[in-house]
């Protein structure tokens, strides 16, 4: 299986993103502004933007981030006819922008004819697609610029779009790009990063291990910091040197500290949205179906986070020189707790809960103490990087469960809808 993340301003649409952001806020702003909001509104906008940017919170989707900053900002300012509804005509008014002013912004992009190439060339060859952008935006608007692009959605079967509706994180964040990954499954095979901005598609990709194609700048190529893209070209050549190149060398390597945190961040971000998604009716026919999986898979991850990781992370770091780490098998205790009848969206926020503690935990150790040993009843001696890498990789393990389990059940649950294939 072969997977292309493609970015989609100035990568896949010429956009001139810095003219385009402006042109976006102070249409937004004159539109409002027909409806008696006033200058609050930018300043609310703008924080709204700039929290999501900045979130860190695996239990906050970037929407619920941004609308947490943006109406307490916004509302003290509102004519009183728009502060009696509960902010129910405010999102009307700012529904009607993304269906009747956002449109027009089409006007300062330029489709362009070697993205669509390339993507029809990739759907030719089989490989899957994700579109990488930066979800800063809700669905309909990045939706429409994929229409700008020549890539309308009802046309282009891609597997991914992020947008700000159910991811947690933001380029450059690497955890964003494992969120993408944790919503593709963790896909076994060649994984590919394209995009044209060096910090927040180049440079954040490879911190997770991905190899990356940075694409040309309109107005060249500009080298920076002896950083070093695993390929730079032109949209045009990016399969001559796939073609070119060791298959070997497009394998994502998970295995830095960043890589890492980035998963461990990311897990239980995907797992809620996944779970907040999925339709309650294929929900209840799953467990007819194939009674245990979801259910074992989520409490199993509860379990092992609370008996397992958090103790023996403490262990090491915290309480004992040379400590034993025991490993408590899970799965033959499943049926004796009743996995199958426990509350899925109760272990979901179990789950959720512990692993900020092994995130505040990991958060607080220092680089240099990142050596330290503990014996394992399995592996021997490890360091305590080894331990957090093995948390890391046992929940990639079982996000490929979780995918496996819906698209059993024939369950999209993020590409465009919520309903089955």
């Amino acid at each position: 299986m072969k997977t292309l993340l493609i970015d989609l301003d100035d990568t896949l649409l010429t956009t001139n993103l810095d003219r385009f952001i402006k042109t976006y806020f102070m249409a937004f702003a004159k539109h409002v502004g027909t409806y008696g909001i006033g200058g609050a509104f930018l300043e609310a906008l703008w924080a709204g933007t700039q929290q999501m940017i900045q979130n860190n919170h695996p239990d906050r989707t970037l929407k619920e981030t941004f609308e947490a900053t943006f109406y307490p900002l916004l509302y003290p300012s509102l004519p009183s006819s728009l502060q009696n509804d509960n902010g129910g005509e405010v999102v009307c008014i700012l529904e009607e922008f993304y269906e009747k002013i956002f449109p027009e912004l089409r006007q300062i992009t330029e489709m362009r004819p070697e993205a669509i190439n390339l993507i029809d060339e990739a759907l030719n060859r089989g490989y899957r697609i994700a579109i990488a952008t930066n979800p800063l935006f809700p669905k309909t608007a990045t939706h429409q610029r994929l229409e700008w692009a020549g890539l309308p959605i009802d046309n282009y079967p891609f597997e991914l779009i992020s947008t700000y509706e159910e991811f947690h994180f933001t380029k450059p964040n690497p955890a964003y790009f494992a969120e993408v990954l944790a919503y593709l499954g963790y896909p076994d095979g060649e994984i590919i990063m394209i995009g044209n901005d060096l910090n927040d598609d180049i440079r954040a990709a490879q911190r997770i291990g991905l190899p990356t194609f940075w694409v040309k700048p309109l107005d060249g190529f500009h080298a920076a910091d002896n950083f070093e893209p695993t390929m730079t070209g032109n949209l045009s050549e990016v399969f001559s040197w796939l073609d070119s190149i060791n298959n070997d060398q497009l394998i994502p390597k998970y295995t830095s500290l960043d890589a890492i945190n980035a998963i461990l961040l990311s897990t239980p971000a995907s797992l809620l949205t996944i779970c907040h998604k999925l339709p309650i009716d294929r929900h209840n026919k799953m467990l007819e179906e194939n009674a245990r999986a979801l259910h074992e898979i989520l409490c199993h991850l509860r379990d092992v986070e609370t008996e397992i990781y958090l103790p023996n992370l403490y262990k090491i770091c915290c309480d004992e020189n040379m400590p034993f780490l025991p490993i408590i098998y899970q799965k033959s205790r499943a049926g004796k707790r009743d996995d199958i009848n426990q509350d899925l969206q109760f272990a979901i926020n179990a789950f959720v809960q512990l692993r900020q503690k092994t995130l505040n935990l990991i958060g607080s150790i220092k680089n240099e103490d990142m050596e330290q040993e503990g014996i394992h009843d399995v592996l021997g001696n490890v360091t305590l990087f080894q331990l957090i890498s093995k948390i890391a990789e046992h929940d990639r393990e079982h996000i490929h469960q979780v995918y496996d389990v819906l698209h059993k059940n024939h369950i999209r649950v993020l590409a465009r809808t919520c309903n089955s294939d």
